[in-house]
């Protein structure tokens, strides 16, 4: 993976202004455990950031949801992505080009080299069995593979060289959020 443009990672306390074209923001907020809880919390810090930033108000901001999660239909171009912690959510925004956010624990999986091979290639899958940390590379590689769906707003299949070249348009970042905590951002390339 490579680092990729100037980058603000923030809290709700600290949201930054978007400004630039092709700039990234990434907000972590605390979350509920229970999955559609969460779900309605981190939608509504994502409308108390849009409200903050585009000077709409709530009931007006061009936002609708869509099968790939929440998409901006303001005049301004930004793209949308979110991911689900355990207890925390990732809002990843970006003006003038597409994202994609993945996050996940780190812990042991029984099926993982099933789904390694399956869904991130024999490569991935060999490094991840010759890892000291096998969980942590299979997360690490995981949440990869899935930003770089979420950035080319396309659907989870199982591993092909054709899927992979396609998703390679994704310059990828992997995120460190703790001991136990990784991610991954991936913006289009052009």
């Amino acid at each position: 993976m490579q680092v990729i443009e100037e980058m603000a990672i923030c809290d709700l306390s600290g949201w930054p202004n978007l400004l630039a074209k092709n700039q990234t923001v990434l907000i972590r907020t605390p979350i509920s455990t229970f999955r559609p809880v969460a779900r309605v919390e981190l939608r509504a810090a994502l409308r108390r950031a849009l409200t903050r930033w585009s000077g709409f108000p709530d009931g007006a901001l061009p936002l609708m949801e869509s099968a790939c999660g929440p998409v901006w239909t303001g005049e301004d171009p930004l793209d949308i992505s979110l991911s689900y912690g355990i207890s925390e959510g990732l809002i990843g925004l970006r003006h003038g080009g597409r994202i994609g956010v993945d996050i996940m624990p780190v812990q042991p999986l029984a099926e993982m080299k099933e789904v390694a091979r399956w869904y991130l290639g024999p490569d991935v899958m060999d490094s991840i069995i010759r890892a000291g940390n096998p969980a942590l590379e299979f997360a690490a590689a995981w949440t990869e593979r899935e930003s770089r769906v979420k950035c080319l707003k396309i659907g989870l299949t199982e591993w092909t060289e054709e899927q992979a070249r396609m998703e390679a348009l994704c310059a990828s970042h992997r995120l460190v959020l703790g001991e136990d905590v990784v991610g991954c951002m991936s913006v289009s390339r052009a």
